[in-house]
């Protein structure tokens, strides 16, 4: 397959497909959190004890992410991606059916675990098939579908328990997971296999633990992610457990507060050449992490706007940081690289953070969990100028 220099009716169809294969898969982490309440009220558990499953999803998620960066590299980054399909379907299946909430936490991890085998191959065949010139762009806009699944999950979910359960939404997703697959495997026949030799893969790994660019891009994703996915996945529990909102309001909230970050990271490649990347990505952590602080000082009338404002914001700062590590490392270690940064980000940022919001919520109060994590944000916005590209 040739390589994609400009935008034409050809290379959008294929950026499209794979936005496709990202939404989706990010929705099995995504769809979770407006379904959360009710698996609380239905098993009767603590806020912390939900908050775990998060931790657990996540966690499996970021422990893919770094050893499929080294594993999709020796057995195929296509191969690696139908793997991650077929098993995604298998176990949202297998929760639909389940009736113990103890046994949410393996079944999230391995969920969490399968799932992040996706990304760091799908950016390796990304930047395989795009010219470097179209980076700047591709890549924002195919990352624009996790802000597409994080804005519609909580919609989707809605409209879906109307007709039915939260065990159907889990198969209905599932399920979807089966058509991708086969959508997949069609698209990418005539795309060459990426893959590593064996003996390379030990001298590649260490190359990358050692790089300390990557290690300052990861605490920054860490505390991104907490403030977007980490904050995100509590939103519904301090919404309405803390502040006694009605659910379904808790739900459409949740979802208009992150249409901004739809369309602020579909278009920011289309703005990125007029400014410099890490003064940019600064600026953006920044003014996040303040409006991270005031979440919890915003009133009911006003909490959507300055939700919606935080979210568009952060919303930029993965694609961006991808669009840095792109630059930074050549392909036949792009996907160690980007399997590493984002391991660490959702293991910390998406995994722990709820779980350490779910504490503040059971024994002080959401709303102190979520001041703290601003101050956090704002003051890890000044590690990003010490990035060397």
């Amino acid at each position: 397959m040739k390589v994609f220099d400009r935008f034409n009716i050809s290379s959008i169809s294929y950026l499209l497909l794979f936005w496709t294969f990202w939404f989706l898969t990010f929705t099995v982490r995504t769809i979770l959190a407006p379904i959360a309440p009710l698996l609380e009220d239905e098993f009767g558990v603590s806020h912390t004890a939900c908050g775990a499953l998060f931790a657990f999803i996540s966690a499996g998620n970021g422990l893919a992410l770094f050893l499929m960066g080294i594993f999709s590299n020796a057995i195929g980054h296509k191969r690696s991606i139908v793997l991650s399909f077929i098993s995604n379907g298998l176990f949202l299946i297998l929760l639909s059916q389940n009736t113990v909430f103890f046994l949410f936490y393996p079944l999230l991890f391995v969920l969490g675990f399968t799932a992040g085998t996706y990304l760091p191959s799908s950016l390796a065949l990304i930047t395989k098939v795009y010219s470097e010139k179209l980076w700047g762009k591709v890549i924002p806009i195919h990352d624009s579908a996790a802000s597409a699944s994080i804005f519609l999950a909580p919609f989707i979910a809605y409209y879906l328990l109307k007709y039915t359960s939260w065990r159907g939404v889990f198969l209905i997703v599932g399920l979807s997971f089966v058509v991708i697959t086969l959508i997949f495997y069609q698209i990418t026949r005539d795309v060459e296999e990426i893959r590593v030799e064996r003996g390379d893969t030990k001298r590649i790994f260490f190359e990358i633990v050692k790089n300390r660019t990557l290690w300052i891009i990861s605490l920054v994703l860490v505390f991104s992610a907490g403030g977007n996915m980490g904050l995100y996945y509590i939103l519904p529990l301090y919404l309405s457990k803390e502040l006694l909102l009605d659910i379904s309001f808790t739900q459409k909230v949740l979802g208009f507060s992150r249409l901004g970050a739809f369309i602020f990271v579909f278009f920011i490649g289309f703005v990125l050449d007029f400014f410099e990347l890490r003064k940019f990505l600064f600026l953006l952590l920044f003014t996040s992490g303040i409006l991270t602080f005031f979440i919890p000082f915003s009133e009911k009338d006003h909490m959507v706007y300055v939700l919606f404002s935080q979210a568009t914001i952060i919303s930029a700062m993965f694609p961006l940081s991808f669009v840095l590590s792109s630059r930074i490392i050549p392909l036949e270690k792009r996907a160690f690289a980007m399997g590493f940064i984002v391991s660490v980000a959702s293991a910390v940022g998406i995994g722990l953070i709820p779980y350490i919001l779910g504490i503040f919520g059971d024994n002080l109060s959401f709303a102190l969990g979520i001041k703290i994590l601003g101050i956090l944000v704002t003051v890890t916005s000044f590690v990003v100028l010490k990035i060397k590209e």
